[in-house]
């Protein structure tokens, strides 16, 4: 938005930020102060000119030189209680995607930056490994954390989104009871419920709780995301302007529902990701946002995410 307009109230805006605006005419062009002085609501959402000199998505600029995503270590494809439960249960750890992957990769077969894009394309084959410790001695044989209490709303809620994550392949089927040993090298996760806005509950597969959670094993300075946000969104319709006069009269969002959970994860990090609900455990074979020190990079996201990779998904 340009801030000629943006009906202001002058009295709230000098109370907030400290300083005396100074109008010169009745469209209300505002002499602005420094950035960091603005009421906190206005904070990168003021444009001091009219016109901004090319369009931004940090995005799938930072696809361009963003290093390629992280692969299994061979110490941990090589330890043997990874080998063995992989081998032993392999129908627990499954890579599963809707994404068509080979229309994906011929839709960026002239993406310059090739060995990010074949990193992506891999995840999506193999699934994806974060960039956490490739010690398997830094893990525990398995680590089984207690499950949180449940009211009885919070528990029917959360059981059927177990049911619906079987139903769509993201959760394997029930492999065994809360009371049964975790296979070496697993790591059983707890889950609660939060409330939403609208009264509705979310379910949080907490990857953070206690030590040798899944989180604990990935570096907070590996987590870097570049998003696009309403800002860019502003200075895009901005440049739309200069270029031609007028403002676009529609907006469309192009969105990827469920996007975290479209992506496998690979199977020795699937044994991490052990989700136990009301006695009954499950393996999560994807991405999963309880992964809060890592998702998928937002360069990845954009190409997933792009127009032109719509015909990728069903």
């Amino acid at each position: 938005m340009d801030l000629s307009d943006v009906e202001l109230n002058m009295d709230s805006l000098e109370r907030t930020s400290g300083y005396d605006p100074t109008v010169e005419d009745s469209t209300a062009n505002i002499q602005l102060p420094d950035p960091d002085r603005y009421p906190r609501f206005l904070r990168g959402f003021v444009w001091k000119d009219s016109t901004s000199s090319h369009f931004v998505c940090p995005s799938a600029v930072a696809s361009e030189s963003a290093p390629p995503l992280p692969s299994p270590p061979s110490s941990i494809l090589s330890d043997p209680s990874t080998v063995s439960a992989l081998s032993d249960h392999s129908h627990l750890f499954r890579v599963v995607t809707p994404i068509k992957i080979d229309r994906f990769a011929s839709l960026l077969s002239s993406h310059p930056n090739r060995a990010f894009v074949d990193s992506v394309i891999n995840g999506l084959r193999n699934g994806f490994w974060p960039p956490a410790d490739d010690d398997p001695n830094s893990y525990r044989s398995s680590r089984d954390f207690p499950q949180r209490p449940l009211s009885p709303s919070s528990l029917d809620f959360v059981r059927s989104q177990c049911e619906e994550e079987e139903s769509l392949g993201r959760f394997s089927e029930p492999f065994a009871t809360a009371d049964d040993p975790l296979l070496p090298g697993m790591i059983s996760v707890p889950v609660h419920t939060v409330p939403k806005k609208s009264g509705k509950l979310r379910l949080v597969v907490d990857h953070s709780a206690g030590e040798f959670s899944p989180n604990s094993h990935i570096a907070r300075e590996d987590v870097h995301n570049a998003l696009d946000t309403v800002q860019h969104l502003g200075q895009n319709l901005l440049h739309f302007l200069s270029l031609h006069g007028y403002s676009p009269r529609w907006l469309f969002k192009s969105d990827v529902s469920q996007a975290y959970r479209r992506l496998p994860m690979h199977p020795a990090w699937q044994m991490r990701q052990v989700v136990t609900v009301d006695g009954v455990r499950r393996v999560d074979r994807c991405n999963n946002f309880g992964g809060v020190r890592w998702t998928l990079p937002a360069p990845s996201n954009s190409l997933i995410s792009h127009p032109n990779s719509s015909s990728c998904l069903p």
